[in-house]
């Protein structure tokens, strides 16, 4: 992975995007555009770059959990309900 010279993305942005066309454009885009607020705000790109991953952290998350549920419940269900109906095949009781 290659990450531009800030001095780079700081002074001519469009101009390093578009001619750097081996790597994908949008990790240095957003690193230009975190180095733009550093020089409008102050605030500093280390900063910004940790609430951004907190934010989609806290966002994410319970996506993840809920896909993850879903999928394990999904399992676990499929894999009782077949053993349930092979056994009833055979004759034995599944509650015993």
């Amino acid at each position: 992975m290659q990450l531009l010279d800030t001095r780079y993305l700081d002074g001519r942005f469009w101009e390093s995007i578009l001619n750097l066309h081996s790597q994908p454009p949008a990790l240095n885009f957003m690193l230009g555009v975190l180095l733009w607020l550093n020089r409008l705000t102050g605030i500093k790109v280390e900063t910004c770059i940790f609430g951004l991953n907190f934010i989609l952290g806290i966002k994410l998350e319970p996506v993840l959990s809920h896909t993850f549920f879903k999928i394990c419940t999904v399992q676990v269900y499929r894999g009782g309900h077949e053993a349930a109906r092979h056994h009833t095949r055979q004759g034995r009781n599944v509650l015993s």
